[in-house]
């Protein structure tokens, strides 16, 4: 086996493999060696890679999504923000109560007030919302969803 070579060559001593060559010595950039046809995917022998032509099923629905304060982030067009402070804020506390028992206690208060829960279906429906909980964790914004949406 003889690695080095001119242009990243590598050269590898193995019956039907001649030479595999680093994708700068073919005259790909090392920055775009990564992108084969804007998918991110390198071409596999007989797959068709995917391509986002078939969305998931439940792509209409709406979802709720994290709110991240690093630079570059914006909030999707159309998510509502349901975190603290605001009217459709959890009053209450997940370090009080736990996360299982503050999203009940939310559940309950939001189904006790007829007004606010028209108000929720009205403004909420068909919306993606916001809110700082990490997504694999229980939040009250999926029963702002659920609700909303009749779900």
């Amino acid at each position: 086996m003889h690695l080095g070579g001119l242009n990243g060559q590598v050269d590898i001593d193995r019956p039907g493999v001649t030479s595999l060559t680093h994708p700068a010595s073919r005259g790909i950039s090392p920055r775009a060696s990564h992108r084969r046809g804007r998918t991110g995917v390198w071409p596999c022998a007989g797959r068709r890679p995917y391509r986002g032509s078939v969305p998931p099923a439940d792509a209409d629905r709406p979802r709720r999504i994290q709110l991240r304060r690093t630079k570059g982030w914006r909030k999707p067009a159309g998510a509502i923000v349901v975190a603290r402070p605001g009217r459709w804020g959890n009053p209450f506390s997940v370090a009080e109560l736990g996360r299982a028992e503050a999203i009940t206690a939310h559940r309950r208060w939001l189904l006790a007030q007829p007004e606010l829960l028209e108000a929720a279906r009205r403004e909420l429906a068909g919306h993606d919302l916001a809110c700082w909980c990490r997504p694999s964790e229980a939040c009250h914004a999926d029963s702002l969803i659920e609700i909303a949406n009749g779900i």
